[in-house]
């Protein structure tokens, strides 16, 4: 009956405020996750009792910030460490969990933010911000030949070969080598970084940030061996490796099956982006659709101005509100001119001599 009481009281809030209505957990069970999710349910279990940044952790007081992080950092605990000051402690405590701060601090949807208890008072803590403060300001200590510097010590006689050095394949390496297991990346790619390299355009991740933050697991002694294509496991075992990672990524573009797809001048939004990253010459024309309504394709439409397009379009068959894509790049994409159509979807790609 308590829970009811309360559960009105909540509701009455937000309706006179008008403020965003959302269950989280534990206010609201959850049986419906993933079973590759570290979330809520999985984890309530594993620290029922331990001790998580100095408050005992007992299953239903799960912070709802670490339960919600696809990789359960320990938030509360790196986040004082930086009202502190200690800024190298506090990214410490993120790579224990997160060996990419850098790079999480800048396109990371941090779903941390909105369980956030804080925002039923006034907003959310600025979670994701402030890692990547800590993370920069560490970079900067580092560059100066100070800051946080993991040691490992490569004692294994073990050798694991990890196929793909995008985010999976580099934290594996990363964890195993602090283990001591000599590792091996091999990326068929002319660069690292899987789709934090060709998948996400400079201005939300800038090239040098992701490099610096590679850097770091290489000094770790994991080798990368890049155009290096894996098409035989076999092969990897008979040179001499006990054991193969393999984080190959999910590269292959989705199709809309409609007339005119194959025409020359539909491009793959993946392919698009990637033969912008490796600065290859992209045909796009003056004017240009683009199909979707996710983070690919606000970052295909506003690359496309960026390489010389007069006019971008962003079809999307469902409204504004529905759009995957987070809000503050949507907002991005229509102040710098991409015209936004929704509630529409193409049925036929129309085209003239094989060409859109």
């Amino acid at each position: 009956m308590l829970g009811i009481v309360k559960g009105f009281a909540v509701t009455i809030k937000h309706a006179l405020f008008r403020r965003e209505l959302t269950f989280q957990y534990p206010d609201e069970k959850r049986d419906d996750l993933a079973p590759r999710f570290r979330g809520e349910l999985k984890l309530r279990d594993a620290l029922d009792g331990k001790v998580n940044g100095g408050i005992k952790v007992e299953g239903e007081k799960m912070p709802p910030c670490m339960s919600t992080c696809p990789s359960n950092i320990r938030i509360r605990e790196y986040v004082g460490k930086v009202s502190m000051g200690e800024y190298e402690e506090a990214v410490k405590i993120i790579k224990e969990d997160n060996p990419l701060p850098l790079i999480c601090g800048r396109v990371c949807p941090h779903p941390c933010e909105s369980a956030c208890r804080r925002g039923d008072k006034d907003e959310p803590v600025a979670i994701n911000p402030l890692k990547r403060f800590a993370a920069d300001y560490d970079l900067k200590l580092q560059l100066d030949g100070r800051g946080f510097k993991l040691k490992a010590n490569i004692n294994k006689s073990k050798k694991v070969a990890v196929v793909g050095a995008g985010p999976a394949g580099l934290t594996c390496a990363y964890y195993l080598a602090l283990q001591g297991y000599p590792v091996t990346i091999l990326e068929k790619l002319p660069v690292a970084g899987g789709m934090l390299a060709i998948g996400i355009p400079d201005y939300r991740l800038p090239k040098d940030i992701l490099q610096a933050e590679i850097d770091q697991i290489l000094s770790l002694g994991v080798e990368l061996e890049l155009n290096t294509s894996v098409d035989d496991l076999d092969s990897l075992f008979n040179d001499g490796f006990d054991a193969v990672f393999l984080g190959v990524g999910a590269h292959k573009p989705m199709k809309l099956e409609i007339d005119g797809e194959d025409l020359s001048g539909v491009i793959p939004g993946e392919k698009f982006l990637m033969d912008v990253a490796l600065d290859k010459e992209t045909d796009l024309g003056k004017k240009v659709a683009v199909v979707g309504g996710g983070n690919t394709a606000i970052d295909c439409a506003r690359v496309s101005l960026r390489e010389g397009a007069e006019e971008v379009y962003i079809v999307y068959r469902r409204t504004q509100a529905e759009m995957p894509a987070h809000h503050i790049e949507v907002e991005d994409a229509d102040e710098e001119g991409v015209k936004l159509l929704y509630l529409a979807a193409p049925t036929k790609i129309i085209g003239k001599d094989g060409r859109v």
